[in-house]
């Protein structure tokens, strides 16, 4: 079983009621979730324990320049960082997360009226699609493994009430990748 787990933490006015929605819908998630076939290795799948616990974070704008800098080697923000602590060599304990999830409220709320979505909406979209690279997808791999990541999006949003998908966006855009979306390692 999977359970998203949103840090406490005081959110600006503006963004603070999709918090709280967020926070609503993340157990339709988890559930959504927790249906999917986790894409890791034999050794890493050994150590998911029997809930996997995975950290959602909504930080700013300026943190995620500093995270993505230290951690891609990229020194500009980006919408969401996900951290899979199952690739580690040291077992995890059943209370610590399997991974976090770290997302830009700005850069979220930006996406969400490109796409004519709520931000809520949007923070579902950004949370499911970090959960994934905690579980092992990664839509950059290859082109089947985008199809299998967009797949598994759309199956937990529509649990969640959103349409559509984070990778789904990739397969509208021209042909050069995009890379501002990737599992950190961490």
């Amino acid at each position: 079983m999977i359970k998203l787990v949103l840090a406490a933490g005081k959110y600006p006015a503006d963004i603070q009621i999709a918090v709280n929605s967020l926070k609503k819908r993340l157990n339709k998630i988890s559930n959504a979730l927790s249906a999917l076939a986790w894409r890791l290795p034999p050794a890493q799948k050994k150590k998911i324990p029997g809930t996997a616990h995975i950290g959602i974070q909504i930080i700013t704008d300026r943190v995620m320049v500093k995270m993505n800098t230290q951690y891609r080697d990229i020194p500009a923000t980006t919408d969401v960082l996900s951290f899979s602590y199952l690739e580690s060599g040291g077992p995890l304990f059943p209370h610590e997360p399997v991974g976090e999830i770290y997302i830009s409220h700005r850069k979220a709320a930006a996406q969400a009226r490109e796409n004519n979505l709520t931000l809520t909406d949007e923070l579902c979209v950004l949370a499911v699609h970090g959960a994934l690279h905690v579980m092992g997808y990664d839509h950059e791999r290859s082109p089947g493994e985008n199809t299998a990541m967009h797949k598994a999006e759309v199956r937990a949003l529509v649990a969640a009430g959103v349409a559509g998908g984070l990778t789904g966006r990739y397969r509208q855009m021209s042909a050069s990748p995009r890379t501002s979306t990737r599992t950190a390692k961490g």
